[in-house]
């Protein structure tokens, strides 16, 4: 119970900040979740990076096979994810993820994973465990925005500002409008 508790506080507090995100950026939900694959995919290529530098070759190529198909499977979810998406809005969707439900036992399996491994580096610190721990994290966020349910599309705040500044600019740099010659005083001098 206290399991689905947590699960249940993590997801509305993913829920409320990708609200806020989406009318601040126009971005969904599933956006904020490729982000956090993306991070995954630079920790692995730095962490190969690190181990190419500080190891002999024969290590870097034991631990560059497990981490090329992290990486494709990484890239992968990113792809899933854009399909989410697009089944999302051509769906119309707008009561409810239905992959909310589905991810649950991934949520719950990697949060735990998480708080496991954060436990056991108390007190020893080293580049593989930060990048492992980073990784597991970036996973358990992926995984919480991937539950969310996006708002209808609608304009950002950032593309309001940015109109009216384009409105306030073009306004200023426009010249002035010459006045329109009177009528009355043209008709005076005729005469």
């Amino acid at each position: 119970m206290p399991l689905i508790m947590m699960d249940i506080w993590l997801l509305s507090a993913s829920q409320r900040f990708s609200e806020k995100f989406q009318r601040l950026t126009g971005k969904t939900c599933f956006f904020l979740a490729k982000i956090f694959y993306l991070i995954q995919i630079i920790i692995t290529v730095l962490f190969l990076l690190f181990v190419y530098l500080a190891y002999p070759p024969v290590v870097w190529a034991v631990l560059s096979i497990p981490a090329l198909f992290f990486v494709r499977s990484r890239s992968r979810r990113v792809k899933e994810t854009e399909k989410e998406e697009r089944f999302f809005f051509k769906k119309g969707l707008g009561h409810g993820n239905a992959y909310c439900l589905l991810l649950l036992p991934r949520r719950l399996s990697t949060s735990l994973t998480f708080l496991f491994f954060i436990l056991l580096d108390v007190g020893r610190f080293n580049y593989f465990n930060l990048s492992l721990d980073v990784g597991i994290l970036c996973e358990a966020v992926a995984l919480y925005f991937r539950s969310c349910t996006p708002l209808p599309p609608s304009k950002s705040k950032v593309r309001k500002w940015l109109e009216t500044a384009k409105e306030k600019i073009k306004g200023a740099l426009d010249p002035a409008p010459e006045p329109a010659p009177n009528p009355v005083r043209i008709a005076l001098f005729r005469r």
